[in-house]
């Protein structure tokens, strides 16, 4: 355990010598590149989004890749099945949990769905929403999580999100495009329900990738932002 322990806080600790500043690229190593070769790998279905709905492919990219890295860095100690089968009886209040590389937990996807069926404009998204035995509320539970873990559902799902963030905040992005990327990212970070104050306190929170609760040198937006910066643009 303390082995364990050791190893994941090591490059913070590295991250403290000197006056020197490690970028995310340097600071998170082998994940931040694992993170990248998983993107260059998926350029076909990211182009397929920005043709279907009209995302911004970069954009789409930067938002996730920060959880590409939390991914790399903890599926190893990531055991999910007592929590499933909890979610599935009691609903996201007794179990809630990320899942798969973009980390979306049930609790986000039932927001999209609910967000969706409220709004005619997201009419495009309404495939969401629908499942089987909708009547049936274990099953759409156990539907749900199946979603969840196909990378294909989990790009659908980003895509709605986005959509949802851009049209929520559509006066401030329109006035001030350059803020676009903190307000979504922060937004996928922290909560849908947060307000543009809460995101802009998220954006300098440097509490990545272990939480609020830990003292870290970047925060969510501070990674989506390099990459976005540096890397998005030659997967493009």
């Amino acid at each position: 355990m303390y082995r364990v322990l050791a190893v994941l806080l090591f490059p913070f600790l590295l991250a403290s010598w000197g006056d020197y500043t490690l970028s995310p690229q340097e600071y998170f190593g082998e994940s931040y590149h694992e993170a990248v070769s998983f993107l260059r790998s998926q350029t076909d279905d990211f182009n397929n989004l920005t043709q279907r709905y009209d995302v911004d492919k970069r954009m789409a990219m930067a938002i996730i890749f920060p959880e590409l890295i939390r991914y790399n860095r903890f599926r190893d100690f990531a055991e999910t099945t007592v929590l499933e089968l909890t979610y599935v009886d009691d609903g996201p209040l007794a179990a809630d949990f990320s899942i798969g590389r973009f980390q979306m937990k049930p609790s986000f996807v039932e927001q999209l769905e609910t967000i969706v069926m409220e709004n005619e404009a997201l009419s495009n998204f309404s495939h969401i929403a629908q499942y089987s035995t909708p009547d049936n509320v274990k099953s759409v539970r156990t539907e749900r999580l199946k979603r969840l873990k196909q990378h294909q559902w989990q790009m659908e799902y980003l895509a709605c999100f986005m959509t949802i963030g851009q049209n929520r905040f559509s006066a401030i992005i329109d006035s001030n495009p350059h803020e676009e990327l903190l307000i979504l990212s922060s937004l996928y970070n922290l909560s849908l329900n947060a307000t543009y104050q809460q995101l802009q306190q998220t954006a300098q929170s440097k509490t990545f990738p272990y939480g609020r609760l830990s003292m870290a040198n970047f925060s969510y937006y501070d990674v989506a932002n390099y990459f976005y910066i540096h890397h998005a643009i030659s997967l493009m």
